[in-house]
């Protein structure tokens, strides 16, 4: 069985960025097989100039929300 994780990554080596300050999550397949990069999704940031917004945390969790 294969699972999806989302992922907040600019060059796809290292998980850098706060979850609310990403614009963008690339889309990693996992299974026994291994692991393969399978999309990049672009969101708006859910933080924004230092507060949070709600509406934004659930835009970010629609978008990633099969993962």
């Amino acid at each position: 069985m294969s699972k999806k994780l989302a992922i907040t990554t600019t060059d796809r080596l290292t998980i850098h960025k706060h979850f609310g300050h990403a614009d963008e999550f690339h889309i990693a397949e996992v299974s026994d097989d291994g692991f393969e990069w399978i999309d990049v999704r672009k969101v708006d940031e859910a933080c924004k100039e230092g507060g949070h917004e709600e509406a934004g945390f659930d835009r970010v969790l629609e978008a990633i929300k099969d993962c």
